[in-house]
Formats: C-alpha cells, structure tokens, sequence
C-alpha cells in the first residue's frame, strides 16, 4: 500500500488499483462511463487511502479543460440571484466543477465585459442570465464552440440551451384568481422591458390572459417604473386610480419581487389600504427557506405567482453539463412549472 502522507503520483495509484495510468486518468476527469463500476470504487478507495490530491493546474494543462463554468448574472443584488448562485453552484460542484460568478448590475456593456474575462479565463462553458435580448456578442461566442446556456432571459435570433419559468399558464392562473374575487379593473407596473425577454414574456401572458378572462384589452394599462424613483411610482399609481370609477376594483399586477416591494411602499405611502382601495400581486415569490418566502413576511401578505428559482439553476447547470459532454446535442429549452399563492393583498371574498 502507498504510504499516507507522501507525495502520491497518478502511476503509483494506478499500480495499487492494478488499472492502467489512463484508466485512473479518466476517473480523474469523471469518465466513469469508460469503467466498470467495481474498477471505480477501488481507484477510489485507493485515492482516499492515500490522501492523493491531483493537481488541477496540471489537469487543466493535459485535458486543455480548466473545471471552471463562467455564470454571470443580471442582478446579483436580488432574491432571485442568491437562489440561483446557490443551487447552480452546488449541482456544478456534484459534478466536479468550479462556479465562478459574476455580476453585470443589468448592463450590456458591463455583461461584455465580464463575459470577456471570463473567456479569457478559459472557463469550459458560460451560464448567461443576459442583460438584453438583442445580443449578439453570444453569437460570436456560440460560433467559437464556447458552450452556453442562457438563464431565465432569451437572446433575439438564435437559439441557446435555456432554462426558464412557464408564463403562459401561470399568469392565465393569477387573471381567473382575480376575476373570482371581483377585481375589475388591473394594471401592470414593470420596470423596463422591452429589452428582457422575461419581462415581455410576462407582459405577454398577462395581456393574453385579461383578453381571455376579462374580454376587453389591457395594453394601455401597463405603466413603465424605475425602482429607485418613489415620486414618480406614486404619480403613476395616482394616475392610474385616477381612471378607476367608484363601482370598479381595481388591482396592480407588478413584474417581480423588486418592483413589487417598490409599489408597496409607494402605495403605503399613499395611504392605501391593500386589498380595500387597491389589490397587489407580484410575478415572482422567492423563497428564503422551504417554508418561509418573502411575500409572506411583507404586511399585508402578497399574492404572488410563485418561480422556482432554485430549481432553475440546477437546471441551468445540468444543461450545461450536458452540453460539455455532448457539443452535438440538440438544443433543449426547460420550462419550469410555476404555482399560485393567493394571500391577503388580493383577497376581497372569503370562501
């Protein structure tokens, strides 16, 4: 047996097992498909016996693959992101891979940037929550074989690996939900969105769904704010109660959590009482833990739709993983199912 403690190499671990050098070398890599799985347990008891410990630089150098995947992320200031960074990074790490994240604050020019260094970096793959839809630096990555998978957000004219939220369905879920409650009048408040494609995904379910459910349209009910401007959410809440008559009830529909805890202040501010002047709801409910979730630590208790975040990154990062072993692969978009969880901001009728 190896003495314990001293310098290990890759020979006298594949003399101990009785395997060859290249068939340790491809447990190394997590070729575990190229060996029986006895031949795998035994390297593997032999390694721990022997506290081996592989240089990865050395690795890296040999297989030309550094172990990294480069994920850059739009916000990394919000919910949503932690709970991305957390599950992304742990399913990556199952598999032998490093997660290096990065932040591009929402900004094309910035997500270039990083996205550059990252590729600089020699990462294998890049995890992309995009910043905008009309992106075309990707394309020129994508045309370079750097495998990518887009997170959450579309990029116009090309089709990446991806995974996102359902809209359609969930947001029909929230309209008939407000309908059974008497709500009358609805409006979207969105930060800007044009450019994001989960953004105009849900602007799209939602007007689709009103249409559906209501019978009339509600495109010139949809007010554009900015998170960090409370003057201007309120003159836009003012102006849009301003078109609500004395018989109509009326509710605000926000695009996320962030614009979501925006208009709640602002609406407090006002002196509004939720859900008696004016209904709430948000698009997104991130959890802090399984059983405890932003919008229900808020006062009143926020209707919200509810994306699985967490969930979302693991599967950005099978995806990805995916990708590196099968370049050729056809291209996969997962969907992940959203619920409801209607709560006391748009309940006007107790069953």
């Amino acid at each position: 047996m190896i003495p314990k403690g001293s310098k290990v190499t890759i020979n006298e671990i594949a003399n101990a097992v009785g395997v060859s050098k290249t068939t340790v070398s491809r447990y190394l890599n997590g070729r575990l498909d190229l060996m029986s799985k006895k031949t795998a347990e035994r390297i593997k008891a032999v390694i721990e016996l022997s506290d081996y410990n592989p240089s990865e630089f050395a690795r890296a150098l040999k297989s030309h693959k550094t172990r990294m995947i480069g994920v850059v992320i739009s916000d990394i200031k919000s919910p949503w992101s932690s709970a991305i960074i957390s599950s992304c990074g742990a399913e990556l790490r199952k598999h032998g891979y490093t997660a290096l994240f990065m932040d591009s604050n929402d900004k094309e020019e910035t997500e270039r940037e990083v996205v550059s260094t990252l590729v600089a970096r020699g990462v294998d793959g890049l995890i992309i929550n995009t910043s905008s839809y009309n992106n075309k630096y990707l394309i020129e990555y994508a045309a370079k074989n750097i495998p990518i998978v887009l997170c959450d957000r579309y990029i116009r004219d090309y089709k990446f690996d991806i995974a996102t939220f359902e809209s359609e369905n969930s947001m029909l879920e929230l309209i008939k939900h407000l309908y059974a409650q008497g709500f009358t009048r609805l409006a979207m408040f969105t930060q800007a969105w044009q450019d994001i494609s989960s953004r105009f995904r849900k602007i799209e379910g939602y007007t689709k769904a009103v249409e559906q459910i209501y019978g009339f349209s509600s495109k010139n009910d949809i007010y554009t704010i900015h998170i960090n401007d409370i003057p201007n959410t309120r003159s836009q809440i003012r102006s849009f109660l301003s078109t609500v008559s004395p018989d109509e009830k009326p509710v605000i529909i926000c695009i996320n959590t962030m614009t979501t805890f925006h208009v709640l202040s602002c609406l407090q501010r006002e002196f509004l009482s939720i859900p008696g002047d004016v209904g709430l709801c948000g698009s997104d409910d991130w959890g802090w833990g399984e059983n405890v979730t932003l919008a229900e630590t808020l006062y009143p208790t926020i209707t919200t739709i509810r994306i699985d975040s967490e969930e979302i990154g693991r599967q950005c990062a099978r995806l990805m993983l995916e990708r590196i072993k099968d370049p050729s692969s056809d291209i996969k978009t997962v969907e992940v199912p959203c619920t409801i969880s209607a709560r006391t901001s748009s309940i006007l009728q107790n069953p």
